[in-house]
């Protein structure tokens, strides 16, 4: 049946319903204007499209669809073969089952697919997702933008990665892998099973790398004098170090490195410097014993005999000195710089120790500064303060959230938290002096009272009174009366403008002041 004008039906049971359409042989329909549908229950809906064969369907604009039970819906598709599908604009696929449904996609073969834009998929059950990517050989899958997977059941991940072999993967961006069973996840390098140089640049090598007979790249130590080469670890030969279980490292000293585990990218200098350390990968161990027995200590600096010895959670820290932070615990984030420093700190995570055994034996002084010779030594319970000066907190405790600054500044004070001692020995051997403020030589020494305001040479020294402003003496002059301190405080006699002038009268008991 023709239809429609200049339509043209000829056959059995065939239609041409669109404008200048055509429809031959058995069940054929061409209801597309121009349409041409040809063989047996074959269908032509699209303008301008063909379809030949058996139950083929060709349903764009300009689409083409051949062969048996293709179906070509994207414009201008082109399915042929058995089965196929070209539902992308401009897709085309061919051969058995294929599916092309990316923009301009190409999927050719055995069950391949093409999904990605302007994406490639031949040979057999291969997937190209990505756009731009090209899957070849068997059951094969690229999904990266512009990836290239090939050989047998590969994957290309990353974008612009490229697979050739068996069972690979190339998962980072730029990756090259060749070869069998191999993962590559790293950006801009090329995986290989094996490989043989045909030609050899002549020159000077840095690296390990050695030509068998064969022109094969082999691996091996490399001995030059004292030194040898593993795999990417160098290390010394006489004295001997050995039992590495690490790679990317240096060690060179007696037994140095020896028995480390998880300690990559590190660098072991000394006799036993970091022997048996554990987790202390990107790490440095410089002198005798330094490091030794170190744990959890990944991302840190041991520098000094001894330093850092058999700490733990020490990482991310910087122990720096003879036995500085030795058999320190849990003292991750700090540093330990000094003769001594930190040596057996505990709980002292987030914290400064400067100065020859300046935080030795500290307990519970996390997020703190001790800072001099002895600052913060034996100091207990001081978490968030800061000691500066020799020997200022040494010996205190329960001096949270405080300040000393001086000389023997709140030397074994305690209970003195949220307290500010600033001055030679202020503070020293006060106990329950928290929330108090002392400022000046000896100010607030051995005094027992809390909530105390101390300032001058002295003031307050051995004071229990609690909830006080105390002013030294020797800071408040004392006069007969007003008429007496007026005359006295003058600028003539060498007082500041602009000041004000405490001073205490003796008559009135009280203390006043003189403004200038």
């Amino acid at each position: 049946m023709a239809s429609n004008q200049c339509s043209h039906a000829e056959g059995s049971s065939t239609t041409a319903s669109g404008d200048a359409s055509h429809a031959e042989g058995d069940g054929t329909l061409a209801s597309g204007n121009q349409s041409h549908a040809e063989g047996n229950n074959t269908l032509a809906s699209g303008i301008s499209s063909h379809s030949e064969g058996s139950g083929t369907t060709a349903s764009n604009i300009t689409s083409h669809a051949e062969g048996a039970l293709t179906i070509a819906s994207g414009a201008s598709s082109h399915a042929e073969g058995y089965q196929t599908t070209a539902s992308g604009d401009y897709s085309h696929a061919e051969g058995l089952q294929t599916t092309a449904s990316g923009y301009t996609s190409h999927a050719e073969g055995y069950l391949t697919k093409a999904f990605g834009l302007y994406s490639h998929a031949e040979g057999s059950r291969t997937t190209a997702s990505g756009d731009s990517s090209h899957a070849e050989g068997k059951s094969t899958v690229a999904i990266g933008e512009s990836s290239h997977a090939g050989g047998s059941g590969s994957t290309a991940s990353g974008t612009t990665s490229f697979v050739h072999g068996y069972n690979s993967i190339a998962g980072g961006t730029n990756t090259i892998v060749l070869g069998a069973n191999i993962t590559g996840t790293t950006a801009d390098t090329t995986y290989v099973d094996r490989l043989n140089i045909k030609n050899l640049f002549t020159g000077t090598s840095i690296t390990n790398l050695g030509i068998d007979v064969n022109g094969n790249v082999v691996s091996g130590a490399t001995s030059i004098g004292p030194i040898s080469v593993s795999g990417t670890t160098l290390y010394s030969n006489n004295p001997s170090t050995s039992d590495f279980s690490t790679n990317n490292t240096i060690a060179f000293g007696s037994n140095a490195g020896n028995g480390a585990t998880g300690a990559t990218n590190s660098n072991f200098l000394g006799q036993n410097a970091g022997s048996g350390a554990t987790s202390g990968y990107q790490s440095n161990f410089l002198g005798q014993f330094a490091g030794r027995g170190a744990t959890n200590a990944y991302g840190s600096n041991f520098l000094g005999a001894y330093a850092g010895g058999f700490a733990s959670s020490a990482n991310y820290s910087n122990f720096i000195g003879y036995a500085a932070g030795n058999l320190a615990t849990n003292a991750s984030f700090s540093n330990f710089i000094g003769n001594g420093a930190g040596v057996r700190a505990i709980n002292a995570n987030n914290s400064n120790f400067l100065g020859t055994v300046a935080g030795v034996d500290a307990v519970n002084a996390s997020y703190s500064n001790f800072l001099g010779v002895s600052a913060g030594d034996s100091a207990t319970g001081a978490t968030y303060s800061n000691f500066l000066g020799r020997e200022a907190g040494s010996g205190a405790t329960s001096a949270s959230y405080s300040n000393f600054m001086g000389y023997q500044a709140g030397k074994e004070a305690t209970g003195a938290t949220n307290s500010n001692f600033f001055g030679n020995q202020a503070g020293s051997g006060a106990t329950n002096a928290s929330n108090s403020n002392f400022f000046g030589t000896g100010a607030g020494k051995n005094s027992s009272g809390n909530t105390v305001n101390a300032f001058g040479v002295n003031a307050g020294q051995n004071n229990g009174l609690s909830g006080m402003t105390i002013f030294a003496n020797s800071s408040l002059p004392s006069y007969v009366d007003r008429a007496a301190a007026t005359a006295a405080i003058t600028l003539g006699n060498g007082a500041s403008a602009g000041s004000t002038y405490l001073y205490y009268n003796q008559t009135t008991f009280a203390i006043e002041g003189v403004r200038l």
